[in-house]
């Protein structure tokens, strides 16, 4: 059981890890998508999630 649930932990921490390297490489493609820096992209999670927030111009999407 204690083999099953570290595993378990194991597999969450790499998928995060995995999904917050990709945060940036998607700000940066709606910035250019959207003519802005990147600077002006906001979102309200560190990893991508579904139904994460994203904030720029004013608007949430």
């Amino acid at each position: 059981m204690l083999l099953g649930t570290q595993i378990e932990q194991l597999t969450y921490v790499h998928k995060n890890q995995w999904q917050s390297s990709q945060i940036l490489p998607f700000i940066e493609a709606v910035a250019q998508d959207h003519n802005l820096s990147k600077n002006q992209v906001m979102v309200n999670q560190t990893t991508l999630n579904n139904g994460m927030l994203i904030r720029f111009k004013g608007y949430d999407y």
